[in-house]
């Protein structure tokens, strides 16, 4: 078979499916019953089985049955055997006929290419997609369907394929028979023995548009929204804080509940920012020494107000770990996890911070005595725009939480929610790094 026809291509691919397939499902243990048919049949071919008689200890054997003994009472129907190894025959002739329909109808593309870049075999996926008969492709440079920007990353991600066991992967845009772009997510992998890239490649046009969508709201947002609201904020502070003797009573009431309405946009405006700002990977870490208790202080002391009118007492066990993190950041994960805290906490209670090492890393912990939060639930709390609805109906930006992942995340740390040792409330907590501070 050559190594450069679609054939080989198909088998590479079904190759890969079946080997994802067994990782999926496990390790896989042949049945006793082949074992045990396999075992017979070596047994006969090497001439260490006798025909048998008629009848056994367990009784007649099936008519025109041809019957070995195998020693003891242990007898073997050949002709059964047979029956077997046709219907196994016969099973595996079908699932190779599937498994090449699903190489044929796949929907990703699936080529191969030569060390000169040049495709030698595709699927027909091609034609659906771009609009070009694999005929009309197999020969030619991949770069001719690629754009002329994206040719450097399409060279680099064959070199990493060649250096790579786990291979080569970049996004690129493809040019399709009308002229028009799609993106693509590709992966390449190196075959020695054939001397030729194997690829795969998956349309996420959609999904990008629908990131150019997300990247030009958020934009809008901050230059179009956030600047006036925050000209209003000023002013209704103004006015709360200098002139609200002058306001009617009726309307005093109206003024702060809308000074509250715009800081509360003005927050979810910036929460939005900050989580396009992580998601981008955009995100830079300010890296200094920082001590925990100093984190908690400052966090208790934004959040004091909120506290002092729920009489819920913030208390905090005494540290004096110091680490290498971004002091700021991480002040902001405490904030929203306190003030999370205090929202689904019973007045009169006691929200309690602590800090431990835990080997390599500085776990932190956040523990109120709330009512607690769902087992079924806490895998979706630090999802955007996920809330659990309260007693007093509070709400949140929904995105708090998500933040508080990604700052962590970006400390390669962890963060979660379990139940607390006393079987009340929740206890939310962060695992980052200990990076130590060197001595002075």
């Amino acid at each position: 078979m050559q190594p450069n026809s679609y054939e080989t291509l198909k088998n590479w691919y079904l190759a890969k499916l079946r080997k994802f397939a067994l990782d999926t499902a496990g390790e896989m243990t042949p049945s006793t019953l082949m074992a045990a048919d396999k075992d017979a049949i070596e047994r006969i071919m090497a001439g260490r089985a006798e025909k048998a008689d008629s009848q056994n200890s367990e009784g007649l054997l099936p008519a025109g049955a041809v019957k070995f003994s195998l020693g003891g009472n242990a007898v073997v129907d050949v002709k059964s055997i047979s029956q077997s190894l046709n219907e196994m025959q016969s099973r595996i002739t079908e699932l190779s006929e599937r498994e090449s329909a699903i190489a044929d109808f796949a929907l990703d593309l699936i080529c191969s290419i030569d060390d000169q870049m040049k495709i030698r075999a595709i699927n027909p996926a091609v034609q659906v997609q771009l609009g070009h008969t694999p005929v009309a492709l197999v020969g030619q440079p991949l770069e001719k369907i690629i754009s002329l920007e994206d040719t450097r990353k399409l060279q680099q991600a064959f070199e990493e394929a060649r250096k790579s066991p786990s291979g080569g992967h970049t996004e690129l845009q493809v040019r399709t028979l009308s002229g028009a772009y799609k993106d693509y997510r590709w992966s390449f992998e190196w075959s020695e023995s054939n001397s030729i890239f194997f690829c795969t490649a998956r349309d996420i046009t959609a999904e990008k548009q629908l990131e150019r969508v997300k990247h030009e709201f958020i934009a809008m947002v901050s230059h179009d929204l956030r600047a006036p609201l925050m000209s209003v904020q000023l002013t209704l502070g103004l006015l709360t804080k200098f002139a609200m003797k002058d306001i009617p009573e009726s309307y005093r009431e109206q003024v702060i509940g809308a000074e509250t309405s715009i800081k509360s946009l003005i927050g979810l405006i910036n929460d939005l920012l900050d989580l396009e700002k992580m998601e981008a990977g955009r995100l830079q870490l300010n890296m200094e020494e920082v001590m925990i208790q100093d984190i908690f202080e400052r966090a208790i002391l934004v959040l004091r107000n909120l506290a002092t009118e729920r009489r819920i007492k913030v208390t905090y066990e005494p540290s004096e770990l110091e680490f290498k993190a971004d002091g700021n950041r991480l002040e902001q994960v405490m904030i929203n996890l306190i003030s999370n805290a205090l929202k689904f906490s019973e007045d009169d209670s006691t929200v309690h911070l602590k800090a431990v090492e835990a080997g390599r890393m500085i776990e932190v912990k956040v523990i109120d005595q709330g009512r607690g939060i769902p087992e079924e639930s806490r895998a979706h709390v630090f999802e955007r725009f996920h809330q659990l609805k309260n007693s007093d109906s509070q709400r949140g930006t929904g995105l708090g939480l998500a933040i508080c992942k990604l700052i962590v995340e970006s400390h390669d740390g962890a963060i979660g929610v379990r139940t607390p040792e006393n079987g009340t409330g929740s206890e939310f907590w962060f695992k980052v790094p200990y990076r130590k501070v060197s001595a002075h």
